[in-house]
């Protein structure tokens, strides 16, 4: 990497910071979108270096809290989004190896599907959903989880349905990504995927993270809420667009 290429891998990270930090979320699509669509690193090692973070953040959270959860929700959202991570990391292994580009389309889709979320306000539902239900959308997450590090979308849309207090979501959802990074940098690990670029990639960008994070955190955005939303919607479409536009070039 040279050096113009770091300075954008950390100005795209400092952006990610401060997108979640003013909406608790989208921080690894943002990252990942960004980092990608100017190519300063494979994308393969970005997926790994957003474990880590994710990792990292998680475990400053949990630090200074103890996680609680609603009974009856974690077992089959975790036990199934666990499932989905071997399915998105050998998604990952074959299309990185024989079909990048359409790798870059499905990251531009699940960005655009983040988008979306932004926009929509889930309204929350008199009764919890069954226990099927939370597999389901555990698994679909554990999915994007092993091929882009990037599980929230469809457990942040099915979660804030739900009649479970803001703190008891927060919870679990920062729980399940955490469980999900372990397990793919483990798997990452055991078949030889992780190298130096990886581990310098992290080390570069924690001090960064840790900084943007206690700068931004807590801290009343600039805009409206309806403002913000759609201004990181519009970021979150043209990363996706131009992800999307590179890789048919390439097909």
């Amino acid at each position: 990497m040279s050096a113009s290429d770091h300075v954008l891998y950390l100005l795209s990270v400092a952006l990610a910071c401060y997108v979640q930090s003013l909406t608790g979320f989208a921080f690894g699509l943002v990252m990942l979108g960004l980092a990608a669509m100017t190519g300063v690193a494979p994308l393969p090692v970005l997926t790994q270096v957003l474990s880590v973070l994710v990792l990292v953040n998680a475990a400053g959270f949990f630090w200074r809290a103890r996680p609680q959860f609603v009974p009856g929700v974690m077992t089959p959202t975790l036990t199934c989004s666990l499932v989905g991570v071997f399915v998105g990391v050998a998604l990952l292994h074959w299309l990185s190896q024989h079909w990048l580009p359409i790798l870059q389309v499905l990251l531009g889709l699940t960005i655009l599907a983040a988008a979306a979320d932004l926009l929509i306000r889930p309204t929350p539902q008199a009764k919890l959903d069954s226990p099927l239900r939370f597999g389901g959308f555990g698994l679909l997450s554990g999915v994007l989880g092993g091929l882009f590090s990037t599980a929230g979308p469809p457990l942040v849309y099915h979660f804030y349905r739900q009649p479970i207090p803001g703190a008891r979501v927060r919870d679990a959802l920062i729980t399940v990504f955490a469980v999900n990074a372990a397990l793919r940098l483990g798997l990452m690990g055991a078949s030889g995927q992780l190298d130096w670029q990886m581990v310098m990639l992290s080390a570069e960008a924690l001090p960064l993270v840790w900084l943007v994070t206690r700068l931004t955190v807590g801290r009343a955005p600039p805009v409206s809420d309806t403002v913000l939303r759609r201004l990181v919607c519009l970021l979150l479409t043209l990363v996706a667009l131009s992800l999307m536009a590179s890789a048919i070039q390439w097909l």
